[in-house]
């Protein structure tokens, strides 16, 4: 009797084994769309997702300087399709990733599918466990020494987009693969070497930051001066409640204490804008720009080539915290506004933006006049 039990016991005991250990879950293989730094899909690359977690509790991995959580919000909060936040920290970095969530069907069933965007990478799992499983992944494989990128340089070529992630060390380094490590303590020095490397003039590399929410965000403004010695982006972060702006290894973040950033950005920018600088600026803060600065009395005036004709143009002057500056018609969402600490002074610096985009033969062919 007790030999019975005992080989009923094994048998029943192989038996919970197989069904606990040994059957494998299905893993599903869908189609992750890589996106360019501006949301446009540049190539399709198939990756695995991670196995559904097995029913029996398991204790995470746990990872060095890791701590990663999902936290869902409340119904009411739901916007833009988010359904929770993927919060925490990645070796000192703050994270908030979105998370959303879609009902798709899979072999005439719906089912919830948990998605995220990490660094234009779409992340998706049927679990929030397997997708915070698959994020982390994803980070690790963007990580360079333990470290997450800070920013990073595209270039949109003939031969595609080119991405490089920007790490910083000792210096901000560039690790191309199978290729060199280049590294500076000034990012428009890193440009630079990177055009140089990529073949393709300094003013087509444009800079992006990886933010909280693990995307690439493009600069509000980028400041320049006409000797080439200064170049200095600022980004936006929180919701347009703070300016990013990084000088050499450090990045100095501007309160916006008002409704302008129009405004926090020339008393941050105040120590860097000397006589010589334009500013590029988004489209959102031209429209901002126009609405919130003072228009004074006066305007440019000139001829300019456009189509193959000359032209007549006027370009009305701004006035606010002692600088004078005038905003150009940009295009592809960008504008240039031209600084200056007097008018004489703008008109000039004007003169010699127009001659170097080809628009005007003579720097001194513009004039100031007042409105009518």
């Amino acid at each position: 009797m007790f030999a019975l039990e005992l080989i009923s016991g094994l048998i029943g005991f192989g038996f919970f084994l197989l069904l606990w250990v040994i059957l494998p879950h299905r893993l599903h293989r869908p189609q992750h769309r890589v996106v360019s730094a501006e949301g446009v899909a540049v190539e399709e690359t198939t990756g695995t997702i991670a196995g559904e977690p097995p029913s029996r509790p398991l204790h995470p991995l746990k990872r060095a300087g890791i701590s990663l959580r999902l936290r869902p919000v409340a119904s009411r909060e739901h916007r833009n399709g988010v359904w929770g936040i993927l919060e925490g920290e990645w070796n000192g970095r703050e994270i908030a990733l979105p998370v959303g969530m879609e009902q798709v069907r899979l072999n005439g069933t719906f089912q919830e599918r948990y998605v995220a965007i990490v660094g234009g990478l779409r992340c998706q799992h049927t679990t929030p466990y397997g997708l915070k499983e698959k994020v982390e992944e994803v980070l690790e494989g963007l990580a360079y020494a333990g470290e997450l990128p800070i920013y990073g340089f595209c270039f949109a070529g003939p031969t595609g987009l080119r991405m490089a992630p920007v790490y910083r060390f000792d210096e901000w380094q560039v690790v191309e693969p199978e290729g060199p490590i280049l590294s500076a303590k000034e990012l428009s020095v890193l440009r630079q070497r990177l055009a140089d490397l990529w073949g393709c003039p300094a003013e087509l590399v444009r800079i992006y930051r990886f933010s909280q929410a693990m995307s690439w965000v493009p600069p509000v403004a980028v400041l320049t001066d006409f000797k080439g010695l200064l170049w200095l982006p600022v980004f936006s972060e929180s919701e347009k409640e703070s300016l990013i702006c990084p000088h050499g290894l450090e990045e100095h973040r501007l309160s916006v204490t008002s409704n302008s950033i129009w405004e926090a950005l020339l008393a941050g920018l105040d120590p860097w804008i000397r006589e010589g600088c334009w500013i590029d600026v988004t489209e959102p803060l031209v429209r901002e720009i126009r609405g919130f600065a003072h228009e004074s009395p006066y305007q440019l005036r000139g001829f300019i080539a456009q189509n193959g004709r000359l032209q007549p143009m006027t370009w009305p002057i701004y006035l606010h915290r002692r600088q004078w500056f005038v905003m150009l018609d940009g295009d592809g969402g960008w504008a240039r506004g031209v600084l200056a600490s007097d008018r004489e002074s703008l008109r000039e610096l004007m003169g010699c933006l127009l001659v170097q985009e080809g628009c005007l033969r003579d720097p001194m062919a513009l004039r100031i006049m007042p409105k009518p």
